[in-house]
This record gives structure tokens, sequence and C-alpha cells, in this order.
């Protein structure tokens, strides 16, 4: 059955939904009134990058139109083409077929999309065009194809690290320059909302709702209630959820459940790198400086990976032993599925059909040195950027991305019930969503995941930690060299 939320988390939970969909209206992004002056673009900075808001030229509304968020336009009939590695790059223009409310997984939004979809390209007369290619030919073909003066997409749909390639490869056109009255994106935020700024501009784009795409910690609550440790749920919901208190939880769920002297139930389980790079965005710790240097001895990070050797020391992580464990992905990614860990890093996408045993969710607890109360970390994140050299008008590009995801209209709150009702097949109640909700709005984002290979340094040293070579901080500066290398072949050329 679903649970109700706890009162607590409704009142958190209607404020930042309320924040997020409403409070924009009559507002611009800066929160100052409409009428009040120039708006100015102000999403949260990212590590890696000097991020300095543009100020826009903002003129007049709009006068009064019929639907969305601009007055239609007649484009003559002009392709428009999304690029991705998969069929519909911007999925708010599917499904192409009409939904039938006989098999249609929610027809309302579905009736919504295809009505919008069609709306748009009537009223501006456009052809919406997929320009489908492969995933490693993505940043290759663009490059081509803008040298030759003729891009082959107009909006590419691109990764993190794709992103990174593409700005610093002149391929991309910095949002923030684009001068559109009465944009959505530019402005209030109701229907996109802006990521990945870096290098003094903003690159990419999203539509505006929820993710449950991000990583959490699973809870075998058959093991909490066995063991009688406490419950992370509980302990997140009474603000309690924390470093010391998840020790607590490992400590008590490791053991050794048939008498024969050996552990067979742990604290912990699932790929140790990224459960080592999430606690350190949960203290604030950094893999790269903001100005594009090694921050591996960043004291938070140094702090996060302290921790990690007491885990390590104690025994609390499946597959933690004295050879040399498998510390990617490998078996450790689906360990949790035999019920023997209490706590575990999940994906929404990786639960499938849920799991054999009672569980929740809950994000990383925030670590001694965290203020800023991030529960995870990410690079950049994927994104819709517009392409260099388009034939279309940067401005004109915007206009017809807002009206596309300007497909809920008044009804806003579909954006949250959407995610809500995705959610609902995967999780096994609304607490579990909200609690993603919750993970997907504290995320740090550090752009030395983007840089091929820098990541791995992490490894590296956890790695170290089973071998002995060398003392944690010997590891880190034995590390620097080779990894700052890296970064100064994408930042120092």
């Amino acid at each position: 059955m679903k649970k109700n939320i706890n009162t607590l988390a409704k009142v958190i939970i209607i404020m930042t939904l309320a924040l997020l969909l409403f409070a924009a209206c009559g507002r611009n992004g800066n929160g100052n009134e409409a009428n009040e002056g120039t708006p100015t673009v102000t999403p949260p900075a990212a590590n890696g990058a000097a991020d300095t808001p543009v100020a826009l030229d903002n003129e007049a509304e709009e006068t009064a139109h019929i639907f969305g968020v601009h007055q239609p336009v007649d484009f003559g009939g002009k392709e428009f083409r999304f690029g991705a590695w998969w069929d519909g790059g911007i999925w708010q223009t599917w499904p192409w077929d009409e939904p039938d409310p006989a098999t249609s997984g929610n027809y309302l939004v579905d009736r919504k999309l295809f009505d919008n979809a069609r709306r748009v390209e009537r009223e501006f007369n456009i052809v919406f065009v997929d320009a489908v290619t492969p995933h490693g030919y993505m940043i290759p073909n663009i490059t081509a194809s803008v040298l030759a003066g003729a891009p082959i997409m107009d909006v590419a749909t691109l990764s993190g690290t794709m992103q990174l390639s593409a700005v610093t490869g002149e391929l991309l056109v910095p949002l923030d320059t684009i001068n559109l009255p009465n944009s959505d994106l530019l402005g209030p935020q109701i229907y996109t909302r802006i990521q990945n700024p870096g290098f003094g501009h903003y690159w990419s784009f999203i539509y505006n709702q929820p993710s449950l795409h991000v990583p959490v910690l699973g809870v075998n609550l058959d093991m909490i209630h066995a063991t009688g440790a406490p419950n992370p749920v509980d302990l997140f919901n009474e603000g309690r959820w924390n470093w010391d208190t998840m020790l607590e939880v490992m400590r008590m769920t490791t053991r050794d459940t048939t008498g024969d002297g050996t552990i067979d139930q742990f604290g912990l389980s699932g790929p140790i790198v990224y459960i080592t790079r999430n606690l350190m965005a949960a203290n604030d710790g950094i893999l790269m400086t903001s100005d594009f240097n090694y921050g591996i001895d960043h004291p938070n990070t140094i702090e996060t990976l302290e921790f990690l050797e007491r885990i390590f020391a104690e025994g609390l992580w499946e597959n933690c032993g004295s050879a040399m464990p498998d510390i990617g992905w490998g078996g450790n990614f689906y360990r949790h599925r035999d019920g023997n860990s209490a706590l575990f890093i999940v994906w929404a996408w990786a639960l499938g059909d849920g799991l054999p045993y009672e569980w929740a969710v809950v994000p990383f607890p925030n670590g001694p040195s965290s203020i800023l109360g991030n529960t995870s970390m990410d690079g950049w994140a994927q994104g819709h950027t517009f392409v260099t050299g388009s034939s279309w008008a940067p401005a004109d590009l915007l206009k017809v991305v807002e009206e596309i995801h300007a497909w809920p209209g008044n009804e806003v709150d579909l954006l949250v019930a959407g995610a809500i009702s995705s959610g609902r097949a995967t999780f096994p109640t609304d607490d579990d969503i909200y609690r993603v909700f919750h993970a997907s709005a504290t995320i740090a984002r550090d752009l030395g995941i983007n840089v091929y290979g820098y990541g791995g340094v992490v490894g590296r040293i956890i790695e170290n930690m089973f071998n002995r070579e060398f003392t944690l901080m010997q590891a880190i500066e034995t590390f620097r060299p080779e990894f700052q290398e890296r970064l100064d072949e994408v930042f120092r050329p």
C-alpha cells in the first residue's frame, strides 16, 4: 500500500514544488517583480567554472496570444531538426501517432503532448525531423557538419561529456547570449530550466520536471527490522541521517547469521567508486577545483576518503576483503539483490520489477563538513543544446523549443504529476519518490567527471586502500601528476 508522507515532509515538498512551479508567475528569473527592470539568469553555479550571470535585454511582454508562450510565427514549412542517438531527441514532440485511450499509459498527458506538438507544427508552420546519429559519432558528425557550414542538426541532445567537447570546440551557442522577449528559459523557467553553467555562460537546458534519475541509497528494511538497527527513513525524516548514523546502521547490520565465523550480511554494497563519489558530494568534497586543477587534496575530499577507509577496515562493505575486490560495476552493481546488504547504491533504471524484500530509498547522508546539503555528485548533465551555424536564428530556435515544452499549458502541476506517476512503477511508496526528488534537487556538479579518464583517480585511490602501497596522503600526491595532465589536456591545450 502507498504510505502517506509525514507532516513535515509534506510541508517541505509542497513548499519546494510551489517554488519550483509557481513562484515564477508574475516574476522574472531573478526573483524581482516583472516590471522592475532587466531580468538576470541565475541558476546555481557548478564547480569547475567561473560563472557570471549575464543580463538579458528583455523587451516588453508580447501581446496576448492563443496558447503557449509566444505569438505564432510562420516559418514557411522549415525543417526543425532534433539530434540525438535515439528517436525523439525532444520527447515532448512524441508520440507521432495519435494516442489511444485504451493503450496509453497516461492518456491525459499523451493527449496534451500530441496536441501541442501538432499545434506547434501548425501554428509555426514547421516540420519536426529526427536527426538520429550513433552515440559515438555525435560530436565528430556535428563538428564536421559545422565546419562544412551545414550543421546536421539544429538542436542537439548531448551528454555532459559531449557538451564539454562541444563547448571547447566552439560548437554550441551560449544560451545567455540569446535575446528573446518573454522567454521562459531566460526568465521564469516554468516549463524549462537552464543547467550546466560553465566558462561564464549557460550551455544546455531541460524540461522543468523533477527527476528520478539520480543515485540514492536503497534500504533493506527486512534487515533493518531483523537487527533492530535505526531505520534510515526515520532518521532522514527526523533530520538525523548523517555519517554517524549511517555508520551505526552499517555496523549493526554487518554480522554472521549462521554462526560459522564468516560474515554473510553487510551494511553496504554496490559499486564503491560511485558510493565514494556521492559521499564526497555529501561532504562538500570535490574532484576538480574551480580553476581546473586536481582537487583530491581538498580537506573535505580527504575526510570522505578517511571515512571510506573506516568502512573498509571494519569490513562493512560487501565483497570487502584482503584480496583486491571488484570496485567497478561488475558483480557489485546488482549485489543488493541477494538481500544481504542493509544499504546499497541504486538508480531507478536499475530496479526493474522491484526487489524480493521490503525496501525503501533515502538520499546519501550529509557528512560532518557539509554546508551546501548536496547528496550526490555528477558532471554536467545531459541536456538540449543549440548548434552553432544552424540556419535558424538562435532566438527562433528557443521560441519553438519553448512552445514544445509548454505542453502543460496552465496545468503546470502535470510536470510533477507525470514524474510521480512514472515513479510509482518503480518505487514502493510516494514517500520514496519524494525522497528521490530531494536527491535530484541536491546534486553537486563537478566538471572533472566529464574529463575523459579523470574520474578514475577515485578508483586508483580505492585500490591503494587494499594493496596498501601508499598511505592515503601519499597516494593522493602520487596520482596528482597523471591526473592533472588529463585536466591540462582539456583546459590548457
